[in-house]
């Protein structure tokens, strides 16, 4: 695995942080916020980008780019990966990214209308391909087995994983960089913030994200990007691969009709969450942990509260329910690898870092908030939902050797 997010760009220091609670929320330097009532976001402040690539090359990559690779640098030397592990063709990369070329996007055509199209680099508009991230990634370690794309909004780090696992299971690919990236750009923060989607200061509120609080008032932006390598068991045996966790089971569905439904929404984020747990051959008691999407959107975390509730039913308040976006922020496409890579983390060492649970009115109170909680961690069910209608869920396991 390999992380780089506002609270490290190592999987040690996300961990870390997360288990002792720290948050990597801070005032917007990117780009001026004074016009706006909202200024935090989890941006990414620390990530040198020289320890991966070379000074001199870094003027071809876009922000997420090098997100993305520094990522998968550290993916695949914690693997244990080399250029005689597998055949270039026997490879792929599968990256999550559909808001991640907005950044280089409007960057190009704001410069391309300052100074005119005759004065705007080619190597820049070659970055505003949705696409970019993935290619680069496989020129840099020579895949030349798969590279491929998921635009499905906030579940495309999900998507990317099953997407990839299909592959693997088809025989095309033995092994895949997957995962997913986001940035965080002034004109995807504007959209965010004229939606009214952001959390905001003014007279009645303060700027916060806390995931299920009944005072929350919208959320935070993050960025990041996370990559895992996910492999065929028996070629990862082979090789005597020290393997982290097994991926077990997806469901996934898309919110069709009157889409503005409510109840409708609730039904799909309960329907994805019993597929895959059945599919993974558990029942609702034996998952261990919950990893939520809730992001301090006041409407769309009591969904989810009321779907877990409808999934979980009387045994919901014994499942920890952990919300990573309360540290890192609403990372989009990113987020939910970002939950995966925690919830093998928590698979690790058997500990929870968050632990929040749901009470009779399907509100949410959060207890033991950022109070480490030990117990058995044999399954995480991540959760996955998307403003556009796409909701995913994924159920990963520790690894057991037969």
């Amino acid at each position: 695995m390999g992380i780089v997010s506002s609270i490290g760009n190592t999987i040690e220091t996300f961990w870390g942080n997360l288990m002792q609670g720290n948050n990597g929320l801070k005032k917007i330097t990117r780009f001026d916020t004074k016009e706006y009532k909202s200024k935090l976001a989890g941006e990414i402040t620390d990530f040198d980008p020289t320890l991966f690539m070379n000074q001199k090359s870094l003027f071809k990559y876009d922000r997420i780019q090098l997100f993305a690779i520094g990522a998968a640098h550290m993916a695949w030397e914690n693997a244990g990966l080399d250029q005689s592990s597998y055949h270039s063709d026997e490879l792929g990369v599968v990256l999550g990214s559909t808001y991640g070329y907005i950044d280089s996007v409007s960057s190009f055509y704001i410069e391309s209308l300052k100074e005119g199209p005759a004065y705007v680099s080619p190597i820049a508009f070659a970055n505003t391909v949705m696409n970019a991230p993935s290619g680069k990634i496989a020129i840099e370690f020579k895949i030349t087995g798969l590279s491929s794309t998921i635009a499905t909004g906030c579940t495309s780090g999900l998507d990317a994983i099953r997407y990839s696992c299909d592959v693997i299971k088809s025989g095309k690919c033995k092994a895949i960089l997957v995962g997913a990236g986001s940035v965080l750009s002034e004109a995807l923060f504007m959209g965010f913030y004229h939606s009214n989607c952001l959390s905001k200061n003014d007279e009645n509120t303060k700027e916060f994200c806390a995931p299920f609080d009944e005072n929350s008032n919208g959320f935070v932006l993050g960025e990041g990007a996370g990559i895992l390598v996910l492999e065929e068991l028996e070629s990862a045996q082979k090789r005597g691969a020290y393997i982290l966790a097994e991926i077990r089971e997806f469901g996934d569905n898309f919110v069709t009709g009157n889409s503005g439904d409510i109840n409708h929404i609730i039904e799909s984020q309960s329907f994805v969450m019993k597929t895959a747990i059945e599919k993974s051959g558990l029942q609702p008691e034996q998952v261990s942990c919950i990893s939520s999407n809730a992001n301090s959107s006041k409407v769309r975390d009591s969904m989810e509260a009321a779907a877990i509730l409808k999934t979980f039913g009387n045994h919901t308040e014994q499942v920890p329910l952990v919300t990573i976006k309360s540290a890192i922020g609403e990372c989009l496409d990113a987020s939910s690898i970002m939950q995966s890579i925690a919830g093998v983390c928590s698979m690790q060492i058997n500990i929870v870092p968050c632990e929040y649970r749901l009470n009779n009115s399907a509100s949410v109170r959060p207890i033991q908030n950022s109070i480490n909680s030990n117990r058995e961690i044999n399954s995480v069910l991540i959760n996955s939902f998307s403003y556009y209608g796409k909701n995913t869920a994924m159920v990963v396991e520790k690894y057991h050797e037969s």
